[in-house]
């Protein structure tokens, strides 16, 4: 049995995940084909891939494995069909997949709509290996204890005050510790600790730009979000635009929300008064629910928003399906969406839809656990020592 902090206790899991956290949950739940490490990939149900030409690749699997969960090629067919009628955006990952063969019981053959480099990357996503068909959670007042890929039971405890989870993992009553959102002040001082990893995810910080301001884009782009670095105390890693500002002001009463949880009011705080004080256009900052935030009930012509984007997986290839999800094929950039940069997507990204990506966050590995890797998404697998 493993006890895990955390501090959203997700409603959909699974195929219905319709969020960071969920997928985080879900991911000791599901029988992954590969395994995100600080290093790269590690096998999981799937043994290798071999690209067969730009867009075709094969994916051997692991006999024993197989053999031990009573699994298949044609298992991860149907799991990955399941996925493909969900009613929430995650069936989405499917469409880099245009036709999917089943070659034998130990293969199959993927023939790709986009050219992917690293499709070790791709099928490392939580979601893309074998979910259960039978679904063993319960909730409890304020946890929710779910059966991990091993057969174990898995228990995430609910936690809103960091403090107190730290203080229940000195205690021995938690086994790690959700490292990521951390009070900055708090952050600092675990970074001290030797035992504690940092590690970059894929966990993006963006701002979601009312159609009727997208002129203040440029205002945006032009701040010094590297100040940020210092102020989160790296804990988050920022991204700076070159493109010079133009000063076009507004008068007109704006508002930015965000959700209720670490580093977002100093992030948030920071970016109002660097736009009162470089600008002249003053936004106030607006705190909002978690559940508000996900519905997106709070929207109005004169609301900026405050996104986490969690990239689909941890490669540059990924920008293009969160592009792609938007029916925004062609770019006036110059380059291709096969060779075009994160940056030159970020920019067509702001110019077309209006989410300006400002910075990435950074984790700590807070554990007691000795098989957990670190992985750039952040999808932990609580249940990794099923693999040694």
């Amino acid at each position: 049995m493993k006890n895990i902090s955390i501090d959203v206790l997700p409603r959909k899991i699974l195929n219905e995940s319709n969020d960071w956290t969920g997928i985080y949950v879900s991911r000791s739940m599901v029988l992954p084909l590969f395994r995100e490490s600080e290093d790269g990939y590690l096998p999981g149900l799937a043994e290798t891939t071999e690209k067969l030409s730009n867009d075709t690749w094969k994916v051997s699997l692991n006999a024993e494995l197989m053999n031990s969960a009573n699994v298949d090629a044609g298992t991860i067919l149907h799991s990955w069909m399941q996925l493909a009628t969900a009613k929430t955006g995650m069936s989405s990952l499917l469409k880099v997949l245009q036709r999917v063969k089943v070659d034998g019981k130990r293969s199959l053959i993927l023939h790709t709509s986009m050219q992917i480099n690293d499709m070790q990357s791709y099928l490392a996503h939580p979601l893309l290996g074998i979910i259960p068909e039978k679904q063993n959670v319960n909730y409890g007042s304020n946890s929710m204890s779910v059966q991990g890929s091993s057969g174990s039971k898995i228990t995430f405890q609910y936690y809103k005050d960091f403090n107190a989870a730290l203080q229940s993992y000195s205690k021995g009553n938690l086994d790690s510790i959700t490292g990521i959102g951390i009070p900055s002040q708090i952050w600092k001082e675990l970074c001290k600790n030797g035992k504690n990893r940092i590690f970059n995810t894929n966990l993006n910080i963006a701002i979601k730009i009312p159609h009727k301001y997208s002129s203040l884009k440029n205002e945006l782009m032009g701040l010094r979000y590297d100040e940020l670095d210092n102020l989160t105390h790296n804990q988050l890693e920022s991204i700076l635009y070159s493109d010079p500002p133009h000063k076009v002001g507004c008068d007109d009463e704006l508002w930015l929300t965000y959700p209720d949880y670490p580093p977002n009011q100093e992030v948030c705080t920071w970016l109002a008064s660097q736009m009162l004080n470089v600008y002249g256009i003053r936004i106030y900052c607006q705190k909002i629910s978690y559940d508000d935030y996900l519905t997106g009930s709070i929207r109005s012509d004169n609301v900026f928003q405050f996104l986490i984007e969690a990239d689909p997986w941890p490669s540059t290839e990924s920008m293009n399906l969160i592009f792609n999800n938007s029916d925004y094929m062609n770019t006036s950039d110059d380059a291709s969406f096969e060779e075009a940069s994160s940056a030159h997507l970020n920019i067509a990204r702001v110019n077309k839809e209006g989410i300006l990506r400002i910075g990435k966050m950074r984790g700590l590995k807070i554990t007691r656990l000795s098989h957990v890797s670190i992985p750039h998404s952040g999808w932990i697998g609580w249940d990794d020592d099923l693999f040694y």
